[in-house]
């Protein structure tokens, strides 16, 4: 129903030589008003701020009505093919009086292209007389020595000096990142190293413990201040302590161990020479 209700306008509107959408009203509600055209599956509404499509099956129907883009069509059509810049600098001002902003530098610039040094179309596309002929500002600039960077015109040793500072800050944040690497790395040795440091000295405390255990049925007496034959468990709060937790209390060291005496030298009780 859709499909014949959208072909009659159509065929109406070409029967009548106007263009055939004017007002599109959608499923959704909306309603969009412009100078409108078949393409294929679609519906293109032009309009003064620019051209949407919408599918023909979201079309629910088609209002034919006149708006200011029929009137622009009108006016350019009058003028098409004409000589005088003139004609198309008064089209521009009539678009940007009646808020069609997409049709009036393409007007201007149709103007110039017919008379290169027209005042009007000049002035209002922005240019300005510069050493004897019409320039834009950017052109100006540019020929003045000045480059456009980071937003904005600037001389080209201002631009250097912007550079160098960037390239100052760049190299700042880079040394910053690496210092910080190597204050972790340094850490991270550092940890290593106490608890590489506690299990040797967990090793040697456990060698000097089996060197007594073993001993000991030879004459030699017991370390004193160790528990004799108890076998030590792992000294979690030292392994604690070596890497670095800050919150384990300090615990009283062992007392340092004896000598060792050499293998095979005989036992001499202490105190004697």
């Amino acid at each position: 129903m859709l499909r014949r209700a959208i072909g009659t306008a159509v065929a109406v509107a070409l029967l009548s030589g106007a263009a055939w959408a004017d007002t599109v009203t959608l499923k959704n509600g909306q309603k969009v008003t412009g100078w409108a055209r078949e393409e294929g599956d679609k519906v293109v509404v032009e309009m003064a701020l620019g051209t949407v499509a919408f599918c023909k099956s979201d079309v629910v129907s088609i209002e034919p009505g006149r708006t200011l883009l029929h009137d622009y069509k009108d006016k350019a059509d009058e003028i098409k093919g004409s000589k005088s810049a003139r004609d198309y600098v008064e089209l521009s001002k009539w678009a940007r009086e009646n808020g069609l902003n997409r049709y009036v530098n393409e007007n201007l610039e149709a103007a110039l292209k017919i008379e290169p040094d027209n005042e009007v179309a000049n002035r209002a596309l922005g240019r300005s007389m510069y050493k004897g002929k019409w320039a834009t500002q950017d052109e100006i600039r540019r020929d003045q020595g000045f480059v456009w960077y980071k937003g904005r015109w600037m001389t080209t040793l201002e631009q250097q000096l912007v550079i160098r500072r960037e390239l100052d800050a760049a190299e700042s944040k880079l040394y910053a990142e690496l210092e910080k690497k190597r204050k972790k790395e340094d850490e991270r040795q550092a940890r290593l190293q106490r608890i590489q440091e506690y299990y040797d000295r967990l090793a040697e405390e456990q060698r000097l413990r089996q060197w007594y255990r073993t001993n000991r049925r030879r004459g030699y007496g017991p370390y004193q201040g160790w528990c004799g034959d108890a076998v030590p468990v792992v000294d979690v709060v030292g392994y604690l302590q070596a890497i670095g937790w800050s919150f384990v209390p300090t615990v009283p060291s062992a007392p340092p161990a004896p000598t060792v005496p050499a293998p095979g030298a005989p036992y001499r009780p202490p105190g004697v020479p």
